[in-house]
């Protein structure tokens, strides 16, 4: 029994320390009432909206506070994943237009004439040999 109060307390003691050491900007975040998380930063503070996660850098200038946008990529990136999916939609539509054009297989009747068209040239071939066969055969007379 005591060596499990004793564990109770180790643990009781961790996440008071966890409570006590977290910080409140990392609280806040996770905070569903705040919009705005504030990270405090050289010069002013970063702001990121939680709803949009649009990221704004705020200074003081000429005796007021100025939130500018701060550069991201996200936006030239979700630029180019919306081009990339309307191309793939153009490729689509094309392969579901082309597909029956490409893909289709030759009826019973088109195999029958070509395997009759190859059986013909092989008789043909056999044939040939085998009257170069036969004149190999042949004992010449002329001499």
């Amino acid at each position: 029994m005591g060596q499990k109060l004793v564990i109770a307390g180790v643990v009781a003691i961790v996440v008071l320390g966890i409570g006590y050491y977290a910080k409140p900007d990392l609280l806040a975040a996770g905070n569903s009432q705040s919009r705005y998380v504030m990270k405090d930063t050289k010069g002013g503070y970063l702001r990121m909206d939680t709803q949009t996660g649009n990221v704004s850098i705020c200074r003081p200038k000429a005796n007021s506070w100025v939130c500018e946008a701060v550069a991201d990529d996200r936006k030239a990136l979700e630029k180019e994943i919306a081009r990339l999916d309307d191309r793939i939609g153009v490729l689509k539509r094309h392969i579901k237009k082309t597909e029956s054009t490409y893909f289709n297989l030759p009826s019973d009747k088109e195999v029958d004439q070509v395997l009759s068209y190859f059986e013909g040239l092989v008789k043909r071939f056999r044939g040939f040999a085998d009257f170069l066969n036969d004149d190999e055969q042949k004992p010449d007379d002329s001499i």
